[in-house]
């Protein structure tokens, strides 16, 4: 007698979950699961060029191609996967009777992966989240762009000519890379409106010591040396206590007013919509016991910014798309070898090479074993890392021409 087939849903499209539903359909044949993905949006949102979206000037580049250039739609990547796509948002999860909701539908599962991703942080500040524009969708990197270039050309029509504050509320991965990228608007739209380059100001308000906190100083050092050397002012242990409609107040008393205010203080996990409610960290992160699943719940699994994950020492991994896609390939070869009666495995956390550009052809790439290259070099590895991600998604004919398409944009930036 033929054994029924499995029903595995995958909530969510980002790093994780998409290359989660990839991997699942890799390693489990047709005939013994349906894999199916669901997401709110309709495309794949390829985040580490979303910085370069904000700084990109439509002098030089269209929206339209702005929008191609990290918009991947879910139907041309999972097509040749024979993975289904439903464009809808999850409105329940009931853990105990293993069915999701949505719409008016629901959907029996026998495996879930969660990969909802991430929401900002405002830890409850006053008017943090009323008076500030967020960095999480392509929307948010348009308005970013389009609010600056407003500033500028308001500016240049007054007599005055008074200096344009931007403040970027936090100075990890999401804040440097920021503000490396609108330097190099600003020197755009400064040119086109006849303004002085050196009245618009981009300065990152970090409230730690040091900017990427929990990095080690070999990372934070050249980081900061490069913004400086680009012209981004950046103040330490200054901590946000308020935000309004033009100024911010900081723990010691002191306001700066602003013209335009980002915010990448921070992330939390979204929120999941369980029936039975789930325990959670400090960053809304659930719980997870050691193989990655759902406390008291071993078919559903967490991902990506979804899950607490612990290192050798306890504390919390960095929530970065190369975790996420490491928590993907674990969770896909722990449900295929439940499927096919192999025994799981426990997940063994691992550091991760990750490359943090900064303005141009210059970036920082740091390996696990403490090495660092920066500059030209550390920049192309970035650019094949985006066609090595592209290759996992695509035929590779597209994903050259995708990467390629990228490069040939966003160096007229530069």
């Amino acid at each position: 007698m033929q054994p029924k087939q499995k029903t595995i849903a995958v909530v969510g499209g980002g790093f994780g979950g998409l290359n989660a539903a990839i991997l699942l359909r890799k390693y489990i044949r047709q005939e013994k699961a349906h894999v199916l993905l669901i997401d709110k949006s309709s495309y794949h949102l390829y985040y580490p060029n979303l910085y370069e979206v904000a700084a990109s000037e439509e002098e030089f580049v269209s929206i339209k191609a702005l929008k191609k250039s990290i918009a991947l739609p879910f139907t041309d990547v999972l097509s040749r996967h024979n993975i289904q796509f439903i464009e809808a948002e999850v409105t329940k999860i009931h853990q105990k009777e293993n069915y999701i909701v949505f719409r008016e539908e629901k959907i029996d599962y026998d495996y879930l992966v969660l990969a909802t991703g991430a929401v900002p942080d405002f830890f409850n500040i006053p008017g943090a989240e009323k008076n500030t524009l967020t960095f999480k969708s392509v929307n948010d990197a348009l308005r970013v762009r389009s609010n600056l270039e407003a500033l500028v050309q308001q500016a240049a029509t007054s007599t005055a000519k008074r200096a344009v504050r931007i403040i970027i509320a936090g100075g990890g991965f999401t804040g440097v890379e920021l503000a490396g990228e609108l330097t190099n608007l600003k020197k755009i739209v400064a040119w086109k409106y006849s303004f002085p380059e050196e009245k618009i100001e981009i300065e990152i308000i970090e409230g730690s010591g040091q900017l990427m906190p929990g990095m080690g100083k070999e990372v934070c050092i050249p980081i900061t040396e490069r913004l400086k050397e680009i012209g981004v002012r950046i103040s330490f242990n200054s901590m946000i206590t308020e935000v309004s409609e033009k100024s911010i107040t900081l723990k010691n008393g002191e306001v700066q007013n602003f013209d335009m205010i980002i915010w990448a203080a921070g992330i939390k996990g979204a929120d999941i919509p369980f029936d039975t409610k789930a325990e959670t960290d400090y960053k809304n992160r659930c719980m997870t016991s050691a193989d990655l699943t759902l406390k008291e719940f071993p078919n559903v699994y967490l991902i990506g910014d979804n899950a607490c994950v612990l290192d050798s020492n306890k504390m919390p991994m960095p929530q970065t798309a190369t975790q996420a896609i490491d928590h993907a390939e674990f969770v896909a070869h722990n449900i295929a070898a439940s499927v096919n009666g192999y025994p799981t495995f426990e997940y063994v956390t691992k550091p991760s090479p990750y490359i943090i550009p900064v303005k141009g052809k210059w970036a920082l790439l740091h390996f696990a074993n403490g090495i660092n290259i920066k500059g030209f070099f550390a920049w192309l590895a970035k650019q094949f890392a985006n066609l090595g991600y592209f290759m996992r998604l695509l035929p590779p004919w597209k994903a050259i021409r995708l990467a390629w398409f990228d490069v040939e944009i966003y160096t007229k930036n530069d």
